[in-house]
């Protein structure tokens, strides 16, 4: 029979949470900033400055928060900017089939962040 007791032993779901948030930031970064051309169609018109400029800077941000959560590192800070992140991508761009997923990890980020504080 399965138990929580027999997983959490060997994996914590804040480890889970970690890796899972992390590797998908991780790939996010560095498909945006190896080819920032193909996703600028995506930033919405009303975003100052350049799209493939904005797409480079937010590759670069999704990279370090990939690297601090993976890490375990400034923890509540990171999930937070990362489901800060998805949720303005979810505002900014809209929902439709490739950014529906963004409402899972808005809330694994949330998780992640909840989980991570420190205990009274």
């Amino acid at each position: 029979m399965w138990k929580r007791s027999n997983f959490t032993a060997m994996l914590s779901p804040i480890l889970l949470l970690r890796v899972g948030v992390g590797l998908t930031l991780l790939y996010i970064g560095v498909v945006a900033v190896a080819d920032p051309e193909t996703w600028a169609l995506y930033v919405p018109l009303w975003v100052p400055g350049p799209a493939v400029s904005c797409i480079t800077v937010c590759g670069v941000l999704d990279l370090v928060l990939a690297a601090l959560i993976i890490a375990g590192r400034a923890l509540p800070l990171a999930s937070f900017l990362a489901a800060f992140h998805f949720a303005a991508l979810i505002l900014g761009y809209g929902v439709d089939d490739a950014t529906f997923q963004s409402f899972g990890l808005m809330f694994a980020s949330l998780a992640l962040f909840v989980l991570s504080l420190p205990e009274e």
